[in-house]
């Protein structure tokens, strides 16, 4: 059989409005194509564009590899029909998904040239369907191409977007409390400032900011910890990074309980190594089993994952069940990344249960990754820590001294007076818990109030993890109708690994929950009408 010659191609980046980007995804899976840039490049050679219908909606931008005779094609059409790039896309999808048999993977790929199937997205803002043909520059790396944008960041900034244009807007999707940073922080951080501490600092951190943080997990927890065993970095996102790339190597596998903090799969993948998910549902208390953890082994698996109290769900692990999983960790000489980021947000008693307490072994084999942003209303000032074993805190200094130098010098005395003057960060956390717990019991019974609404009671955390499956809407479509129809902001279910819930963060004002939980049932009442 002849061979068919390859057909080179060079990139196009045009704009297709989101319900587009959907249908070309389901084309994908349904007729067996290995990516999106394969589809729209089969669907132009397959589309003679008789008719196309007019259509304006929210745009993303994409780049995706044609050949010439595609490229010339979409012009002479766009040229004759007056069409935009992304209507003759839709006439073409919409006919390929109409007709033909799926593809088999054994079948050849169409026209025997498939060319290099990079593709990039990025959100913009703006209605376009001009082609852009554009040479054919140095391909971005492939760390580039596989990162996926943070979705709560994305969904808070429509939110802030829509609030700007004059809308009233309900924002439950940001992480972050709604309080002050306490002033006798800002006040050490202006002290500092006005000092001269402004210039580099040592790289894992200010040592007498490493002695409080190594006074603060012997008081609580009994650890026994050098400051050379502690990092301070820009940020607790950047500890949770610093981690993984210092034990993980390219293709060993972490474990990462579901529902999980977007990140984590993304920081992973980053390292190069491949993320593997165990699912824990609402009916569990979104917590895994110590059965499911040692089913998902394999001789691969390198790191655990613990993230308690949870973020999305507020899930806290029982001591028992920490316990259960951390023998399975240890059997099978795991490290563990324990995430502890929200180990003060805890209510109805609970209290955050330490993997490294549990015995010399498994502190040597955790990694405690925390920071400021959550307990002391910190966000902004990224600062966050990390606490191991010599040898691997060492690797991570080393890690950041390449990447960022040091966390921000005078943001890191604000950080100590955090904690040396523990009096006044007490009263200012205990007044964030108080409001915490008592938006978290409100909107935790009105959301059961709502026919085809199921929530459980979050432990600990500022988030309550709705089940909304009985709509028979993806998590996306939900969320994404509930911003245009009621201007409610929540993140979807499948952001987190978990199709069927969505996340509310209750670390917003008491009037806001009020009002947007009513637009919520309402807008659940027009579904099942």
């Amino acid at each position: 059989m002849a061979k068919a010659k390859s057909n080179p191609t060079s990139p196009v980046t045009f704009d297709l409005p989101e319900d587009l980007l959907n249908k070309i995804e389901g084309v994908m899976k349904k007729k067996g194509f290995n990516s999106i840039s394969e589809v729209i490049r089969a669907a132009l050679d397959e589309c003679d564009f008789n008719s196309y219908k007019r259509e304006e909606s929210d745009h993303k931008q994409i780049s995706v590899r044609l050949s010439g005779k595609q490229r010339s094609t979409l012009k002479r059409y766009s040229k004759s029909k007056g069409a935009s790039v992304g209507e003759l896309l839709r006439v073409a999808i919409d006919e390929m998904s109409s007709k033909g048999p799926a593809r088999s993977s054994g079948k050849p790929n169409f026209l025997g040239f498939l060319g290099p199937k990079r593709l990039a997205f990025r959100a913009r803002g703006f209605l376009s369907g001009r082609l852009l043909i554009m040479s054919s520059p140095a391909p971005l790396s492939s760390w580039a191409l596989n990162v996926s944008p943070s979705p709560t960041l994305t969904i808070d900034g429509k939110a802030k977007a829509l609030q700007a244009a004059g809308e009233d807007v309900c924002g439950f999707a940001a992480g972050e409390p709604d309080f002050d940073t306490p002033e006798h922080i800002k006040n050490a951080a202006i002290e500092a400032l006005k000092s001269g501490k402004t210039k580099y600092a040592a790289n894992p951190g200010i040592e007498p900011l490493r002695q409080a943080l190594a006074a603060k997990y012997l008081a609580d927890y009994g650890l026994k910890i050098a400051p050379t065993q502690i990092v301070v970095s820009p940020g607790g996102k950047f500890s949770c990074y610093l981690a993984i790339l210092a034990v993980c190597s390219p293709g060993d596998e972490v474990i990462i309980p579901a529902p999980y903090w977007v990140s984590y799969p993304e920081m992973v993948k980053l390292a190069g190594a491949v993320p593997k998910f165990v699912l824990a549902p609402d009916t569990t208390g979104f917590r895994i089993t110590a059965a499911q953890l040692e089913a998902a082994i394999t001789p691969k698996t390198k790191l655990l994952i613990l993230n308690s109290p949870s973020n999305p769900t507020g899930a806290v692990y029982s001591r028992k069940e920490i316990e259960d999983l951390v023998a399975v960790a240890l059997k099978h000489n795991l490290y563990i990344m324990s995430d502890e980021i929200y180990e003060h947000l805890v209510y109805d008693g609970e209290t955050m249960v330490a993997p490294a307490t549990l015995s010399p072994e498994a502190q040597e084999r955790t990694i405690i990754v925390s920071g400021f942003s959550k307990t002391y209303a910190m966000t902004g000032w990224r600062l966050g820590t990390l606490v191991a074993s010599a040898p691997i805190a060492k690797a991570a200094a080393e890690l950041q001294s390449q990447m960022t130098s040091n966390a921000t010098t005078f943001g890191q005395y604000g950080a100590l007076a955090a904690l040396v003057e523990k009096d006044k960060t007490q009263a200012s956390l205990k007044l964030m818990l108080e409001a915490f717990d008592r938006r978290r019991k409100f909107l935790h019974a009105e959301l059961n109030k709502i026919p085809g609404v199921s929530c459980v009671l979050s432990k600990g955390a500022f988030y309550l993890f709705p089940n909304i499956s009985s709509y028979g809407l993806s998590s996306n479509d939900f969320c994404a109708k509930l911003l245009e129809n009621e201007k409610v902001a929540a993140v979807p279910g499948s952001a987190f690994g978990a199709e069927g819930y969505l996340r509310l963060s209750y670390a917003t004002s008491d009037a806001i929950i009020a009002k947007g939980v009513e637009r919520l049932a309402r807008f659940c009442r027009t579904l099942k009408s």
